[in-house]
């Protein structure tokens, strides 16, 4: 059954299952976790309460663990792309790629708003006389297209055009932040370029002088429009820097990397072990300035749809896992290993392991107790103290067989510890590891 969008994994709700271990209400539900990676980790089931027990008399809190065969389990739909236990670290950062190129983007839309939807112009308009540039360039226009007329006529009318037009580019005022190719007031100079190159063409193949000073007068337009065109040139590509030969082969090398990504079979596995290299190069390509804006327009909108699917994969798999889990198993034969094992302990366990406890930690509790300048512990001074804290019971499937280990936490108030704590682990009644805890 498909997922709801809507759903997350807060809204999967595991009934904790009620049981009792050694005399104790113990309610046992799902452990699991989220990494940063995204990764569902599912460990097993453990105590929602720690309750007290008493312990070969003593009273510690308890807490239990199950970790049914095969956990933890880690889910991730990436994960073959990794070696086991190593983080996914393209999906941690992938906020902050996916941030990165929403930023591009919507610095990509404000550009083409301004450049194309009428911003661009409006503000430039402000610097020169629109209309009556327009207007000149309409008349040149209609003139040039007139072909009842001689050449003589319409250089006749055309004449004080030319003066008007550069009366009215001496005007203007345009600020270097408005100098863009895209403009109107530029895309206007090139064809008022095209029109008074056709005029002075022309001039030299006629032999008639009727206007003395045309052919001077359009030569001199010429030269305003190609230094008003130049110096838009210059401003609006100079924004852009111009980039050696190595960083163009650089990205040329990474243009070509990108296009053999993406023909990879889309959700093979291949492709999938490379999605975390495809991100890398979307995102070099997008910021490198001389690149043309289509191409990085094209990366960064890669890299946000790249990101949104394994988003979405990722949070299904692990909607799909926790639901599996949560569903709660049967638990009754992990709870009747824990209290075969708890009883044992409390009969003869705990009694038959004071001795070689003692024995470990004798020498490295005097030795700080001399410090403290507390006097020093006999062996059977030490075991008659112990305490226990708390027990860490952790009953662990494999293969169908169950195994179970016990931490002892042994603390008193009275610090004969000297202030640390002991660990005892003790794995199928039999000691494994002993050891201080903050030393």
């Amino acid at each position: 059954m498909p997922t709801e969008a809507s759903e997350t994994l807060e809204d999967i709700i595991a009934e904790p299952v009620l049981c009792t271990i050694h005399d104790a209400d113990v309610e046992l539900s799902l452990h699991d976790q989220v990494w940063d990676d995204g990764s569902y980790l599912f460990f097993g089931y453990n105590a929602k309460n720690d309750p007290l027990v008493t312990i070969a008399g003593q009273i510690a809190s308890l807490q239990v663990e199950i970790i049914p065969d095969g956990a933890p389990e880690r889910t991730h739909p990436f994960l073959s792309a990794i070696s086991e236990g190593e983080a996914i670290t393209w999906y941690e950062n992938a906020l902050k790629t996916l941030s990165s190129a929403f930023v591009f983007l919507r610095e990509f839309e404000e550009k083409r708003f301004f450049l194309l939807d009428g911003s661009l112009n409006s503000e430039t308009e402000k610097y020169y006389n629109r209309p009556d540039l327009q207007d000149r360039l309409d008349t040149f226009s209609s003139v040039m297209r007139d072909n009842s007329l001689p050449f003589s006529r319409k250089a006749e009318q055309l004449a004080p055009v030319l003066t008007d037009l550069e009366h009215i580019l001496a005007a203007n005022r345009i600020p270097d932040e408005l100098k863009y190719e895209e403009s109107l007031f530029y895309l206007i100079i090139l064809r008022l370029q095209k029109h008074v190159q056709w005029l002075i063409g022309e001039t030299g193949k006629t032999e008639e002088n009727d206007l003395p000073g045309f052919s001077l007068r359009a030569r001199h337009l010429a030269d305003v429009l190609k230094n008003i065109k130049d110096d838009h040139e210059n401003v609006a590509r100079g924004r852009i820097p111009v980039p050696t030969n190595e960083e163009k082969a650089a990205i040329l090398k990474i243009l070509e990397e990108h296009a053999g990504i993406m023909a990879m079979e889309k959700g093979s596995q291949e492709a999938i072990a490379h999605i975390g290299r495809e991100l890398e190069l979307c995102q070099k390509i997008w910021t490198t300035p001389f690149v043309d804006w289509q191409t990085r327009l094209d990366s960064a909108t890669r890299a946000v749809n790249l990101i949104s699917d394994a988003i979405n994969d990722t949070e299904a798999a692990a909607l799909e896992s926790k639901k599996r889990h949560a569903a709660m198993p049967e638990l009754s034969r992990y709870i009747k290993e824990a209290n075969v094992r708890i009883k044992e302990l409390d009969e003869t366990g705990y009694a038959a392991i004071t001795g070689p406890i003692a024995d470990r930690f004798l020498a490295n509790i005097n030795e700080t107790r001399r410090s403290l300048e507390k006097a020093p512990l006999t062996r059977e001074e030490l075991a008659a103290v112990l305490k226990i804290n708390s027990i860490r019971v952790s009953i662990t499937e494999k293969d169908g067989a169950l195994s179970t280990s016990i931490c002892l936490y042994l603390a008193d108030n009275s610090y004969t510890y000297a202030l640390h704590y002991l660990s005892v682990l003790i794995s199928n009644g039999r000691i494994q590891e002993m050891k201080i805890l903050g030393k």
